[in-house]
């Protein structure tokens, strides 16, 4: 590997996003030290009884995982740059397999070590951490199931994409990185339709709902003007003591989930504020502008890596002596990781204003803050998430206003 002044700039851009990333961890984490035991008098205005000493702890712990994590992540990848890609590629090629079959092959070997790096890090996450507050409900052996069913559509779905795109690349060589930003469109597309209706039930139990309830929600996607009529209740408590609700696929394929360890916590008025605010997601387009930013920034990393493989040492600046498809692949795919981490500020301030706008659409739907204010409370409650946050993390982390700003938000809604 010879290091050139494209591997120095590649190297400054990922230590100084890390960099940048631990220092907000930090100064997060004193704001946070600094407001244990301090009254939160909005909070306490809205009767909320959250466990501000436990969601606090909770936050440091997650923060300092954050932190090792990270570090390891990024140093994993320069050394893969500095000495792990070049024995890699070597050992893919002596299977002679032709060039598609001995990209695979690499992306294979490149995968499977990413992967064993990063299973400490989720046995710990899932087995000591999560358990440590109370959350983690899986045992090993549903660990194992779902890593198994994760490695098998992985396999399937990445070993298609993979496969076409390395062909394309070989024989398309003019047009390759566009005609490869469509193919990506289209993946991202398709895994957005089939996720819901193949893929999410590989993982959880679909639960029915109340009747009446249930009469109540298509009664109320009726109003809102949602034309999605599938309001999934899954088993999330199997897995962890988390709760959630989200807006899912597109199309004939759209759903709303909502875990069953949320409708545990939550009465039905309450629920109904919630089916709200994720309809007003559907009504107001949030998937259609988030997804329109992120291939607007898809295609300017597919330019700037076009630019960048016109370079005489382009390859060997990232550790491949032998320049090939899979080399700028693997490449592209580093490239992105950190452009998506680099403007994920913006992505996460766009998110931001989108929760502050399904607020507004749901409680003008039901025409009442108060079920979606004390939903938002006990679903911050049951999450030990924190109330409030340093201005300057949340503007790079947190894709949700704090629960301060967000009630206070609510009610200024006319």
């Amino acid at each position: 590997m010879r290091f050139t002044a494209l591997t120095a700039a590649f190297l400054f851009i990922s230590v100084s996003i890390l960099i940048s990333e631990i220092v907000l961890e930090l100064i997060n984490n004193r704001t946070i030290k600094q407001s244990i035991g301090t009254p939160n008098l909005e909070l306490m205005q809205s009767g909320v009884m959250i466990n501000t000493l436990q969601s606090m702890l909770y936050h440091l712990a997650l923060s300092h995982y954050s932190i090792v994590h990270k570090i390891v992540s990024t140093s994993f990848t320069w050394f893969m740059i500095l000495y792990g890609f070049d024995r890699m590629d070597f050992l893919a090629r002596a299977f002679r397999l032709p060039s598609i079959g001995t990209g695979l092959l690499f992306i294979g070997f490149w995968a499977v070590t990413a992967y064993g790096v990063d299973l400490p890090f989720n046995l710990y996450y899932d087995f000591v951490l999560e358990a440590r507050f109370g959350f983690n409900k899986k045992t090993i052996a549903v660990f194992l199931s779902d890593t198994m069913k994760a490695f098998g559509i992985g396999v399937l779905l990445a070993g298609a994409f993979l496969t076409v795109t390395l062909y394309i690349m070989q024989e398309l060589v003019s047009v390759k990185w566009l005609v490869m930003g469509f193919i990506l469109i289209l993946v991202f597309l398709c895994v957005q339709w089939i996720f819901p209706v193949m893929i999410l039930p590989l993982f959880h139990r679909v639960i029915p709902l109340d009747e009446r309830l249930k009469s109540r929600i298509n009664q109320l996607l009726v109003e809102a003007g949602v034309t999605t009529r599938e309001v999934l209740a899954i088993d999330g408590s199997h897995r962890s003591e988390h709760a959630n609700a989200f807006f899912t696929g597109f199309g004939k394929a759209k759903r709303i989930v909502i875990f069953d360890t949320l409708l545990s916590r939550i009465d039905e008025e309450e629920t109904l504020a919630v089916i709200a605010h994720e309809a007003g997601h559907y009504r107001l387009r949030h998937f259609h502008q988030r997804s329109v930013i992120v291939f607007f920034g898809l295609f300017v990393t597919l330019v700037l890596l076009a630019y960048l493989e016109r370079m005489p040492d382009f390859h060997v600046s990232f550790g491949f002596v032998h320049p090939s498809d899979y080399a700028s692949l693997t490449i592209f795919a580093m490239l992105l990781t950190e452009a998506i981490r680099f403007f994920q500020w913006y992505l996460n301030t766009l998110s931001r204003k989108q929760e502050y706008a399904a607020d507004a659409f749901a409680v003008n739907l039901i025409g009442n803050p108060l079920p979606l204010i004390h939903a938002l409370e006990k679903l911050h409650e049951c999450n030990l998430t924190v109330p409030v946050t340093h201005p300057a993390y949340a503007s790079r982390f947190e894709s949700h206003p704090n629960l301060n700003d967000r009630i206070a938000a609510i009610r200024r809604i006319p």
